[in-house]
């Protein structure tokens, strides 16, 4: 009975043992298969895809279109859809990494031609953050919003303001700072 426990131990060690050695390689693999298929990706043309759909109101169609550069700097998505009359709306969005940080930015056209759209800017240093917003719309109306963050000897401080076309705006500045018996806000 003994040998027989022993020997049956001893095949689930080595199954188990087995298992993983062969499991090891397959994550590998599986690993530089997915490198293999970014790789492509980036190297690839355009991604789109496109369908059309018919309702009581007429037959509309829509195209789908993706885009990563070879470097990864610059990532695209633009959507368009077409109604019954030919009209078109769409959405574009691209996103740019920049030396220090990230400009993201998204157009909506609608059917009439009007635009509407809003960036984002963001930015990253040793000791800051800076983060720079904008938006308009289809009637022309702008706003602008800004956000620094810095870091100090003993906290940090935050500047944010913001302005409208319709002259509307506003600014606050905040410092936190420690010391020894705690810590201010300002």
């Amino acid at each position: 009975m003994k040998i027989t426990n022993r020997l049956v131990l001893s095949i689930a060690a080595f199954a188990t043992l087995s298992s993983f050695a062969v499991g090891a390689p397959a994550e590998a693999q599986n690993e530089q298969q997915r490198e293999e298929r970014r790789e492509a990706r980036r190297n690839a043309d355009p991604v789109s895809r496109s369908g059309e759909v018919t309702t009581p109101r007429g037959e509309f169609s829509r195209r789908i279109e993706a885009d990563i550069d070879a470097e990864g700097e610059r990532a695209y998505r633009s959507r368009t859809v077409t109604g019954p009359e030919g009209q078109t709306a769409g959405v574009l969005g691209e996103i740019t990494r920049t030396e220090n940080g990230t400009n993201t930015s998204q157009v909506f056209t609608d059917r009439e031609g009007d635009t509407a759209g809003r960036s984002l800017s963001r930015s990253v240093g040793d000791d800051s953050f800076t983060r720079q917003r904008e938006a308009y719309t289809r009637s022309g109306e702008t706003a602008s919003a800004s956000d620094t963050i810095e870091r100090t000897e003993d906290g940090a401080t935050r500047s944010s303001a913001f302005e409208t076309s319709t002259g509307r705006g506003g600014a606050v500045d905040s410092e936190v700072a420690r010391s020894e018996d705690g810590g201010s806000f300002s």
